[in-house]
């Protein structure tokens, strides 16, 4: 897919440039593979399952989709491994790749997500409304810290690590910000799945 980037100057959209990351020919090609890639992972979430179970789930495959990449391999001035089609067709990715693919994944299976950027512009990550409250995760930080795991984090949570991040949209319940009272590890018969 496409990436975007909007430059703006005096509170206005001055301009909107569309980079591809791969020839404007083999673009039908590359989404119908990233459209087959995003419909394997959504068939292995179980609908009987609730908003952050689901989550919890899509999270896991997708680390277990992509590793990070630590070489930053650029075309045309934008690093590859930060469009959701190079994170799970190539499966490298940087924050913004895990962030956008998630936020695709979990739009995917009706689940309001959004991306949010440190003020600084040296991170991303997401935040999701799941099962009636909105919440911080982070999968750049499950793929790299596995024992550092932000997921289902309070705003209050979340600034120990951005003290200066604000943002329109609260994250304020922190039932989870010691943990989840449940693990939902991804099943090795999924995992091979994805490994190809």
């Amino acid at each position: 897919p496409p990436s975007y980037r909007i430059e703006n100057a005096n509170k206005k959209i001055d301009e909107i440039i569309i980079n591809y990351d791969c020839p404007i020919e083999d673009l039908e090609t590359r989404l119908n593979a990233y459209e087959e890639r995003v419909n394997e992972i959504i068939k292995l979430v179980l609908k009987e399952y609730n908003d952050i179970n689901k989550a919890r789930i899509l999270q896991d495959l997708l680390v277990g989709s992509a590793e990070y990449d630590y070489d930053y391999v650029e075309i045309n001035g934008q690093i590859l491994s930060s469009t959701p089609a190079t994170t799970l067709l190539y499966r490298k990715a940087i924050c913004s790749g895990y962030a956008r693919t998630y936020a695709d994944l979990l739009r995917c299976i009706d689940i309001p997500a959004q991306i949010i950027i440190s003020n600084d512009g040296t991170h991303c990550w997401n935040i999701a409304y799941l099962d009636g409250n909105w919440y911080h995760i982070d999968v750049t930080y499950k793929a790299c810290l596995d024992n550092l795991n932000l997921f289902c984090k309070s705003d209050e949570y979340v600034k120990k690590l951005y003290p200066e991040w604000t943002s329109d949209i609260i994250c304020n319940n922190k039932s989870y910000d010691n943990g989840l009272p449940f693990e939902k590890p991804m099943t090795k018969k999924n995992k091979t799945k994805l490994k190809k």
